[in-house]
């Protein structure tokens, strides 16, 4: 038998048919941990999960009562207790493991609280990423004022066209005047032909 100066720290997963009866489990379950007490070790956290669905059906059950406790038991312990709990017909399976020097006890609701913050922190996360890539940077574009020159160029045209129109305007106001004179002459013409008409002694009115 060891004793707790040589121990070592061990986790021991314990899942019991739930048939028996809550009060048969819990009589169970005591007499798993006197028998580690019987082998020179100590229990120094308890977390009970309580009844839980199995990941695969285990002698026929789909469900177990699980229950995880953290012990210090000595090495030479181990095989005894594995072969102990083996031999329990009503624990479905049992798992047993060497925990890590900077282990921390924490219960099965602790880890799932760590876990759902950590699944949010990630979420936030991927939302600030998609937030940065649809910002889009629009390229600021210098604007130079025109130079001198380019006014010159600018003013040149337009006082030409301006002259055009003024030219065009001056050559409408001449037509009518033109036309006026030309008029004047055809009625003068025509009053020439009725003189010579009624001057002339052969015709009779």
């Amino acid at each position: 038998m060891s004793t707790l100066n040589d121990t070592v720290r061990y986790e021991l997963m314990v899942i019991v048919a739930p048939d028996i009866g809550e009060t048969a489990i819990k009589k169970r379950l005591e007499a798993i941990k006197k028998s580690i007490a019987d082998f020179g070790g100590e229990v120094f956290f308890e977390d009970d999960w309580g009844l839980r669905d199995l990941a695969y059906d285990i002698k026929k059950r789909e469900q177990g009562y699980y229950i995880v406790l953290d012990v210090n038991l000595g090495p030479g312990s181990i095989k005894e207790l594995d072969r102990m709990l083996r031999l329990e017909p009503e624990v479905l399976r049992h798992l047993l493991m060497k925990l890590p020097t900077a282990y921390q006890p924490k219960t099965l609701a602790d880890m799932e609280a760590e876990a759902a913050a950590a699944d949010k922190e990630e979420e936030l996360k991927k939302e600030e990423k998609k937030d940065k890539k649809s910002v889009r940077h629009v390229p600021v574009m210098k604007v130079e004022a025109p130079k001198e020159e380019v006014k010159a160029e600018k003013s040149a045209p337009e006082k030409t066209v301006k002259k055009e129109v003024a030219e065009e305007t001056k050559a409408e106001t001449k037509k009518p005047a033109k036309k006026k004179e030309e008029s004047k002459k055809e009625l003068e013409d025509i009053d020439a032909k009725l003189d010579s008409i009624l001057s002339n002694p052969d015709i009779n009115f």
